[in-house]
């Protein structure tokens, strides 16, 4: 029951309040995707979507290993864009890494998801920093493919 619980809250999270119309896909230097959705605004992000990632992905991939976390932090010095993200494998011997997270900033929040090669963590994770923190700035969210926040 608890498995079932904590899936259905994960799910609830990346999902809440995101339509088609507000799913962008970002491209990276190398290709690689990053997943942004509007997502309906909340007193609880962000630290409910870290509690619930920590509290689930060690359940959801049982040999899983958490390679970055943060419960809150800043993407400008005014503090008025939080974020928290988990970035894991979800098996110790899996080539993919997994950014996720949320950022808020006043009455707009939004989920963000990438897939990105291990080897390539590092500087892929300093990219997706960089495209959140114009987030706010950015004109819409409507997807196009190739758009780039930059």
């Amino acid at each position: 029951m608890k498995y079932v619980i904590t899936v259905m809250l994960f799910l609830f999270i990346s999902t809440a309040g995101a339509s088609d119309d507000a799913v962008k896909n970002v491209y990276l230097d190398t290709g690689i995707g990053l997943t942004i959705k509007q997502i309906e605004p909340s007193r609880i992000l962000p630290h409910a979507y870290y509690d619930q990632a920590m509290a689930s992905i060690a359940s959801v991939y049982l040999n899983s290993e958490i390679l970055a976390k943060r419960r809150i932090g800043y993407l400008n010095s005014e503090r008025s864009i939080l974020y928290s993200m988990v970035c894991y494998k979800q098996r110790k011997n899996f080539e993919e890494v997994t950014i996720g997270g949320v950022v808020v900033h006043k009455h707009k929040s939004w989920s963000f998801n990438a897939e990105v090669a291990e080897e390539m963590f590092a500087d892929k994770l300093l990219l997706v920093l960089e495209v959140l923190a114009k987030l706010p700035s950015s004109q819409s969210l409507q997807p196009k493919v190739g758009n780039d926040l930059r």
